[in-house]
């Protein structure tokens, strides 16, 4: 756990000094910092590295206030720390702080990135009490709730998947460390037989599809990244070609497979992702001002995707105007 960052268990004998035993290296960059526990008097200056490692597990800290002074312990030893780096833990963890004014638990220490990563799912406080030395010990039983902050991610990926052209690829920042799961729809996916992960890299193979009977329609896919999740909507289509009109008596409502039902707008060839083999029909009494065709799609070798009765545009009128020549076919290999 050696990050920039930190947290601390200690208490506050007044509103600008502390006492505290922390983990990480923060304000601490002695060797010992990166794998001992350390302290600090005040609430500014070095974290002393003490003669207790940090393991799995659970541990005891205590603080032993008097009217002379704080002892510290760890799992009941009393501890010592360095007073050089490298140095031998020979100085004995004391102060002159003779009250308690308040308990600093578990703090994010400013939310960073790093304590973020070493407190996940890895810092639990079980049990916190206070006791007069002159009053006789007594136990009892309280809940505690703790929210472990997830960490922030970004991801990317296409929204549209054909099912047996590739692989599908998400690629997730800052990593897939915490990965428990991948869900198409109501389907989990296996590991290493339906998707694999390589550093920020999910790839759900061709096949993972067929074997999970994952049909042609929109599905949620969902990352659990716990406690964490990636939630995006996925439109997976066959592959087969079709063909596709555009007319400016088109509608983009419409499925744009006949004449009849033909698209309006150019945009909708960009938004597209269309398949091997498919023709592309632009009505060429159209006119069309402003737009740039994009194509999107996925060609194998000797197959082409085809955008016919279109010419080289004609500004007329300050208006692009597209038209037939010819009736050739301009094919565009992708």
């Amino acid at each position: 756990m050696a990050s920039g960052d930190h947290a601390v268990f200690g208490l506050t004998p007044s509103a600008n000094e502390h006492i505290a035993l922390n983990y990480g290296n923060a304000d601490g960059n002695w060797a010992a910092n990166l794998t001992n526990y350390s302290v600090r008097f005040g609430s500014t200056g070095r974290f002393y590295p003490v003669d207790a490692k940090r393991s799995k597990g659970w541990h005891k800290f205590q603080w032993f206030v008097t009217t002379t002074g704080t002892t510290y312990k760890i799992d009941g030893k009393a501890i010592n720390r360095q007073s050089t780096d490298g140095g031998a833990f020979d100085t004995a963890v004391v102060d002159n702080i003779n009250k308690i004014d308040a308990l600093q638990l578990a703090t994010n220490w400013g939310d960073k990135s790093g304590t973020t990563k070493d407190i996940q799912n890895k810092h639990f406080i079980d049990d916190v009490y206070v006791m007069d030395s002159g009053v006789k010990a007594q136990s009892t039983t309280a809940s505690v709730t703790l929210k472990l902050l997830p960490k922030e991610y970004t991801h990317s990926e296409d929204s549209t998947y054909v099912i047996g052209i590739d692989d599908y690829k998400i690629t997730v920042n800052p990593d897939l460390a915490d990965l428990t799961s991948v869900e198409i729809g109501n389907v989990t996916l296996a590991q290493n037989v339906d998707y694999t992960v390589s550093g920020n890299i999910l790839t759900i193979k061709e096949e993972a599809f067929a074997r999970n009977n994952i049909a042609p329609g929109k599905y949620t896919v969902r990352l659990d990244l716990n406690p964490a999740e990636i939630k995006f909507e996925l439109n997976i289509v066959p592959s087969e070609a079709r063909d596709f009109y555009f007319s400016n008596n088109g509608d983009d409502n419409a499925d744009g497979r006949t004449p009849a039902t033909a698209w309006k707008s150019i945009s909708k060839i960009n938004e597209y992702v269309f398949l091997p083999g498919s023709n592309i029909y632009l009505d060429a009494n159209s006119i069309w001002s402003g737009e740039q065709i994009k194509l999107r799609g996925n060609g194998k070798k000797e197959i082409r995707l085809r955008l016919l009765n279109i010419i080289r545009p004609t500004l007329t009128n300050g208006r692009l105007l597209m038209v037939e020549e010819q009736r050739q076919a301009h094919q565009a290999l992708l």
